[in-house]
């Protein structure tokens, strides 16, 4: 989860969805 989590955040911050990714990124771990 810790790798896909840091995968996210980089992600999110290219579309600009950072709560979007975040509840996402809580629920997955």
């Amino acid at each position: 989860a810790n790798g896909e989590f840091a995968f996210s955040r980089v992600w999110t911050k290219q579309k600009g969805n950072w709560q979007v990714i975040s509840a996402h990124s809580t629920v997955i771990a």
